[in-house]
């Protein structure tokens, strides 16, 4: 998170494969401790300037319903 002359510059996450799968474990993550009430000052900040998420070939869930 980058200030410029007092504004925050919004993040946009690209992630690809694994990588999709630790973002969304990260951005669940900062839910978790930005709640109840923004407890964490952190991750409140990271979650305000998160603008998006973008999730190129991520399995979300595919490799549950897998049969071998």
């Amino acid at each position: 998170m980058q200030k410029v002359s007092d504004r925050m510059i919004p993040i946009v996450l690209v992630a690809y494969s694994l990588g999709g799968l630790v973002v969304q474990e990260m951005v669940s993550h900062a839910f978790k401790k930005a709640r109840p009430q923004g407890t964490d000052a952190n991750a409140t900040q990271f979650l305000k300037t998160l603008s998006g998420v973008f999730f190129y070939s991520t399995p979300h869930g595919a490799l549950k319903d897998a049969t071998y």
